[in-house]
């Protein structure tokens, strides 16, 4: 039993030691990159100049972000309405044109002077809906 206790203590001083080993491989590393670091730029802090030139720069540049956020969502809005309103005379075309009976027909009717105005007015007999010859 007491064997076993004092390898269990060799084996944990073991282990402490491989630890500390690479802490101690870490800490020199960190060493080394600080050590070629330039000294000059690591303790200069801004000045009290630079850091309210800094601040007036950020408060700038919020309301400026304000702004812009303010116009775009303006412009949302409008645009919101816009279609709002187009819906609105298209649902109520399509109301006139039920009521009238001419629904389905105004599609159609659409449909060839869509297609007249692509051909310049003239519609050829090879040009029909389903794509051949007639």
């Amino acid at each position: 039993y007491l064997f076993f206790i004092l390898y269990q203590f060799f084996v944990f001083l073991i282990m402490v030691n491989v630890f500390l080993a690479i802490l101690n491989d870490a800490y020199i590393a960190i060493v080394d990159e600080f050590d070629g670091m330039d000294l000059d730029d690591v303790g200069k802090r801004p000045t009290i100049r630079q850091r309210l030139r800094d601040m007036r720069a950020w408060l700038r540049q919020r309301q400026l972000d304000g702004r812009i956020e303010a116009l775009r969502k303006k412009q949302r809005k409008e645009e919101l309405v816009a279609k709002r309103e187009a819906r609105k005379t298209e649902m109520a075309r399509n109301k006139t044109l039920q009521a009238l009976g001419m629904a389905a027909t105004g599609v159609a009717a659409a449909n060839v002077k869509n297609s007249r105005e692509a051909s310049g007015g003239r519609v050829s007999p090879t040009n029909n809906s389903r794509g051949g010859k007639t």
